[in-house]
Order: structure tokens, then sequence, then C-alpha cells
């Protein structure tokens, strides 16, 4: 006879779909007869009861965000969305992010989370899956310090641009610059990092590509009702890495392109008419020295290039970190017998007294340099030295601060000379001459 089947069960869970598979009961009882095993219940299992929701979704969240992080790969302060498998192209079309591709769907100044966009025109989509299908890789560059202040949170940067390629359904690339740091657009550094590093080496044909950005130098106005663009930087940008510029407006919409201005001090102007260089003699006597001018003036190059191979000591707050060390390093100096440069600002009269009286109970002169480098020219110098020592810029408050303080020097301080001191351009190598002729913006 042949084995009876087992009833089919329903399993009590509301969220129990299926009916449970039929099960053979293949045993008999002792007389022979035929009997049904009963069936054990059902084991509880997380997926299919309800108060396990809960914790099952968290668990499906976290799975998607590790899963989501794992596209992405970091390098210093930058993140990089770089997807596998992708060839070298020589047709580029990189944009901003913010305010090029999308704005902020609840209509705020800034973004309230990773979900909190919209596309800016309703070309925009169309137009980028044009890109790809014509060849081009669509690559994101954007600034991005708020994550580094802490106002923003990477995952949801990081989210909303894996969100932008799942709509567009292309391979989109990006790289973020997470700090205020070197890799801030205007400055070329995360776009030299791509090619290197992301694009095989293979720089784009200017021909066949270009950067779009809204930071653009337009005024207010530019189109009625319009606002001033917050800065140039995006303009800078494609100008600092060869590229043609676009406004968003004149990409997808098709329109005229609108007067603009850089905003800052043009590189090239500089070196078109250099400053004539200043007559330094070195002490043959022992002499203190003293430096006043605003940060990134120029100051430490003139004192290695002019003063220090003739022995002289170099204090400077920058190494030393504070005034207290940096007056303890020149009296020490001082009373060694050796001439010293005070390598610092020192904007007023009061810090300047105190090295001026350390010289006179020494009974040695104290001469006083002047750098009269524009303070539009110092921002650039600063971020200039930030690309190509290492050294972390001077913050805005910073220029302030000296700024208020400055007076300029006089005899009656106790000065036995006073030289002013220009600007000269000189450069160890090209490439210091080519990153000093990038756009720069101010800095907050």
């Amino acid at each position: 006879m042949p084995p009876k089947r087992g009833r089919k069960r329903k399993d009590e869970s509301e969220d129990e779909e299926d009916d449970e598979p039929e099960i053979e009961d293949d045993d008999e009882d002792e007389d022979g007869d035929e009997s049904p095993v009963p069936r054990p219940a059902a084991a509880p299992t997380l997926a299919r009861s309800p108060s396990n929701r809960p914790k099952r979704q968290a668990q499906e969240k976290v799975a998607v965000a590790h899963e989501e992080e794992s596209k992405w790969t970091e390098h210093e302060s930058l993140f990089i969305l770089n997807p596998t498998g992708l060839p070298a192209v020589t047709k580029l079309a990189s944009f901003d992010m913010d305010d090029t591709l999308v704005h902020p769907k609840s209509s705020a100044k800034f973004p309230k989370g990773r979900s909190d966009w919209r596309w800016l025109f309703p070309q925009v989509p169309e137009r980028l899956k044009k890109l790809h299908n014509e060849g081009y890789s669509v690559v994101i560059f954007t600034n991005q310090a708020g994550i580094g202040k802490g106002h923003v949170k990477a995952a949801d940067i990081k989210g909303k641009i894996l969100d932008l390629a799942k709509e567009l359904e292309i391979p989109l690339r990006a790289v973020i610059a997470s700090e205020d740091d070197v890799y801030r657009k205007p400055a070329s550094t995360m776009f030299k990092f791509w090619v290197e590093k992301l694009n095989h080496g293979v720089k784009p044909d200017p021909a066949s590509s270009f950067y779009c950005g809204d930071a653009a130098g337009r005024a207010a106005n530019w189109k009625p009702g319009t606002k001033k663009d917050f800065s140039c930087s995006d303009r800078k940008f494609a100008h600092n890495i060869g590229l043609p510029f676009h406004t968003p407006e004149e990409f997808f919409l098709g329109e005229p392109a609108a007067p603009f201005d850089w905003g800052t001090i043009d590189p090239k102007s500089v070196l078109a008419t250099p400053a004539q260089p200043v007559a330094v003699t070195p002490s043959a006597t022992q002499e203190l020295v003293i430096f006043v001018g605003l940060p990134a003036s120029g100051k430490s190059t003139f004192a290695r290039r002019h003063l220090v191979p003739a022995g002289y000591v170099h204090v400077n707050q920058d190494t030393l970190k504070t005034k207290e060390k940096c007056f303890k390093a020149a009296n020490e100096a001082v009373q060694a017998g050796k001439s010293v440069i005070v390598d610092n600002t020192n904007p007023e009269p009061a810090t300047r007294q105190t090295y001026i009286e350390m010289a006179k109970a020494k009974g040695i002169p104290v001469r006083c340099f002047h750098f009269q480098t524009p303070e539009e020219l110092t921002h650039h110098l600063n971020l200039f030295r930030e690309k190509v020592q290492g050294v972390p810029h001077v913050p805005g408050v910073a220029y302030n601060m000296c700024k208020k303080k400055m007076v300029e020097p006089t005899a009656a301080e106790g000065f036995a000379e006073i030289i002013k001191v220009a600007f000269v351009p000189s450069f160890d190598n090209p490439e210091r001459q080519a990153a000093f002729l990038e756009w720069t913006e101010k800095h907050s």
C-alpha cells in the first residue's frame, strides 16, 4: 500500500505567503497499520517573525551600507568612486555636483540629507546618458569640506552619488575632496590624481573634454533675479586642468555665456610685471634682523636665500610654535655672538620692542626688513606654498588678526635701518612655476 501523505499545514505567521511543502510519512505502527507521523512544530525564523521585523530591517540596512561603502576607496582626504573594469578615456565629461547636476528638493541652501536632491534641470539626466552613449566618461569632481568640518556625513554625500548613478544607469565616477586642503578646487591636485591613478595616466583630450560647474564668477543679476556666484572656483579649476568650461545654464539649457570676474589676482600678471629685487648685504658684524609682513609674503624664502647662507640663525614661529620659544632661541643665539633673523609677522611695535631691547642689551644693531607684498598676492602665495611645500595654508582669520595689529615700523622704535622688500618671483624648477601660475581661491 502506498505511503500516506501528511496534511498540508499553513504557517501561523502573517508574513507567510506560500504553503509549506507536503511531507511524506514512511513509518508504520507495530501491527503494520499505516499511521501518520506527528509533524514537529516549525522552528522560529528571524526572517518570518513579525516581532523581529525591526531587527531584520536594521540588519538589512547595515548590509546595504556595507555594500555601498565597498564601492568607494580613499586616498588621503579624497573619497573615490571608480567602478572596476573601466578603460582609460580621452573623452571626459566632468561636472561639479551641487547646483550643477542637482539642487536640494527642499529648496534649502544646503541639502538636509542624502535624499534631499532633485535634478537641477529636467534635461540633466538625459544629457548625461547621451554623453555616456557617445563614449564619454562622466566624472564628478566636488568639494565637500563640510565632511572634514563635521557638518556633513560622508555617507550622505557618497550615498547621494550612488543614487545618481542608479537612476542614470551609467558607470558614474566621482572624486570628493573632503577637506579644505591641497585637493580642494580650484587646485588641479584632485584632477591630477584621477588622471594618474584612475585613468591609467592617460590625459583627456581638451578638444573632446570639458568641465561644467556653477561657481563661475558671475555678478548678481547676470540673469534677471539671479544671485552672485559664491566664487569662481569651478571656472578656475577648468582653467587649471586645461579643459574648456561651461556653466550648467550654458551646457544644459544652451544659454549664452554671461560676463564674469575671476575675483582674485591673475598670477600671470605677477610674472609679466616683476618688481625690482632689493639689494641685500649681510652684515660683516653681529646684528639682529626683524622681519615685518603678512603671512605668506615671502619672508622665509627671502631669509633662506639671502641671509641663512651667510650664517644667520633663522628663528621662526612656524617651526618653534610659540612666541616664548622664539624669544628664547633668538636670545641664546645673540648671547652666543651670532646674527639672528626673527622671521615672524611681527605686526605691532610691542612685539618688535622685546627683540630690540634684547639687541640693545647686547650692544648690537637692529635692521628691519618690511615686506611690501600686496595682500591679494599673499593669499595666492599662501595656497601656492601649501601645494609645493605641503604646509597647511594660513586661515583667513589669521590674516584678519594680523592686519588689525599691523603698524608700519619706524626708526623711532630703535631700528638702525628699515629696508622695504618687494616680492620678486623666483622658482627652483618649472614644476613650481607651473604651480604658481594656477589660479587660486581665497580661503575663509
